[in-house]
């Protein structure tokens, strides 16, 4: 048995079509939407007309990675597809998924996913997503748009089946979700944790193979080795350099990937403008809410440990619909990325005061 769930903000058309074209073979479609009044409405009414579809309304925090548990508590089936609205499988998934899940001797599914397509064809480039999987075994965390911790065992499905992102039906609302990458300071135990962790999801690798474990224990090895080699503590911030080489090597990893890996200067050049830009976030943060730098430092080191999710307590969904219900009700006005970052920020400062009473 399989649920789909959907998140949706302002998308009314996109959210629907993608529900409608998987009616067949899913037993129930969620929908989690954050849209404005009139479109939530809009929405609601549309949905009617489909047996299978529900539609529960969250208030929207700028991206939906901090819904997803509450999407997944209300997911009926044991299997959920997660798919976004710009993305579509192509006709051979929509057709075989059930006859995968039925045969299923891992946990959750890692599916390419073609990052620049159109309803026709598709470029070269794609990442894994693990967007198929039994709904105990993927645990939601980080900071944003992070891969889910895969509790059990991970399969590749074979080159035949893929998710389109279709840049024809990206939905173009501003939103502001990489102002997040502030709360990105790293410890060189959290840069050594996520690379290895980047690596087994870049490259769908299966822990229990035995390439699994050579790549991931050789890539623990090296970071282990260069910490050793220039005296750095384990729970200290790394150096700018150290973040210039993570978003070097992460664009390379990309470009390489794109098949197109272009001007290495301009990639460096670029990743220090992306690197400035963080740090400009991270000041007038600073300057907003009454904190300093190493406030904003231990805030990230608990995010890399627990997640955005964990830290607010949003693997509970009780208190998302309490959150929603003050939204509602006027109590809560911000709404975005904005609101998110103050919740985070406000969860700190109580913290920290009951340590320092």
């Amino acid at each position: 048995m399989l649920s789909l769930l959907i998140f949706s903000r302002n998308d009314t058309e996109n959210a629907l079509d993608l529900a409608a074209s998987l009616l067949r073979v899913a037993d129930q479609v969620v929908i989690i939407d954050s849209s404005d009044g009139k479109e939530h409405k809009e929405l609601v009414e549309k949905a009617k007309r489909y047996r299978k579809i529900e539609v529960y309304y969250a208030l929207p925090f700028g991206y939906a990675d901090p819904l997803r548990p509450y999407g997944i508590s209300k997911c009926k089936n044991e299997w959920i597809l997660y798919i976004d609205t710009d993305e579509r499988l192509n006709d051979e998934l929509a057709k075989d998924i059930r006859h995968v899940i039925s045969k299923a001797k891992c946990d959750v599914f890692a599916i390419k996913r073609y990052e620049e397509a159109t309803s026709a064809s598709h470029t070269q480039f794609f990442t894994w997503q693990f967007r198929l999987f039994r709904k105990n075994k993927a645990l939601f965390k980080g900071i944003i748009h992070e891969q889910p911790e895969v509790h059990g065992r991970l399969c590749t499905l074979g080159d035949e089946y893929f998710i389109a992102h279709r840049t024809d039906l990206m939905h173009h609302e501003k939103n502001d979700y990489n102002k997040m990458m502030l709360f990105e300071m790293l410890s060189y135990n959290d840069y050594k944790s996520i690379m290895v962790d980047y690596a087994r999801k870049f490259l769908a690798l299966d822990t229990n193979s035995a390439k699994g474990r050579f790549v991931i224990g050789s890539t623990k090895a090296l970071l282990g080795f260069y910490a050793r080699i220039t005296l750095k503590k384990p729970g200290s911030e790394i150096r700018r350099s150290d973040y210039l080489w993570f978003y070097f090597l992460r664009s390379i990893a990309y470009a390489h990937r794109q098949g197109s890996i272009g001007s290495i200067s301009r990639i460096w050049k670029d990743q220090a403008n992306y690197l400035n830009f963080i740090e400009n976030e991270r000041d007038k943060a600073c300057n907003e809410f009454g904190i300093t730098r190493k406030d904003l430092f231990d805030i990230s080191k608990k995010l890399n440990e627990v997640g955005v999710i964990k830290y607010l307590g949003f693997d509970n969904p009780e208190n998302v619909d309490k959150l929603t219900k003050d939204y509602l009700e006027g109590r809560i006005n911000d709404k975005g990325i904005g609101l998110t970052i103050r919740l985070i920020v406000e969860k700190y400062k109580k913290d920290k005061s009951k340590r320092e009473k």
